[in-house]
């Protein structure tokens, strides 16, 4: 499995155990996706949530729904890397509930939290200049590069906020 890529990836910057632990609640993630999935009102939990956000107040009802018919969510029960260092950018992320750190090298200098959209450089097919990993339990929506590119010309609210989020992460230096 392709996470599995990803966390031997890892093994330099994080312990045998956490890299065990994260393999463990991977398992209980994709149980807890499945989970949500299988509701009939899980698109409006997570609507819900996106509605707290600064970034996604200008939404209509019909744009939530375009971007969560794109998104694949999940839910993970401790550290968890979305974004490796120098890796092809092939997605970004809209961060729900959690905190991720954010690492250049081993050192970290950021961390973001709820509402925050990361990995925009998704939009440019770049080369990461970061490690973004989720610092404990958190809901992450995921956005593929070639969604995201269609999503920024169905809805200029989301065009309004990656261009907000670059700009930040621009003035900040991340």
């Amino acid at each position: 499995m392709k996470h599995r890529e990803c966390l031997a990836a890892q093994r330099e910057y994080f312990s045998e155990r956490a890299i065990t632990d994260a393999d463990e609640a991977l398992a209980r993630v994709l149980s807890q996706l499945e989970q949500l999935c299988a509701k009939d009102d899980g698109d409006q939990v997570i609507a819900g949530l996106l509605r707290k956000f600064s970034g996604f107040e200008n939404f209509s009802d019909a744009d939530l729904d375009r971007l969560l018919d794109v998104a694949q969510h999940a839910s993970t029960s401790g550290p968890w890397p979305l974004i490796h260092e120098k890796a092809f950018a092939d997605a970004c992320f809209i961060l729900l509930e959690g905190e991720a750190g954010v690492y250049v090298g081993k050192e970290r200098v950021a961390v973001v939290g709820p509402g925050e959209v990361i990995g925009e450089s998704a939009l440019h097919g770049q080369l990461r200049n970061a490690t973004v990993t989720t610092t404990g339990p958190s809901e992450v929506l995921r956005i593929g590069r070639d969604d995201l590119a269609l999503l920024l010309d169905e809805i200029p609210a989301m065009r309004e906020t990656i261009d907000a989020t670059v700009a930040k992460h621009t003035s900040s230096g991340d």
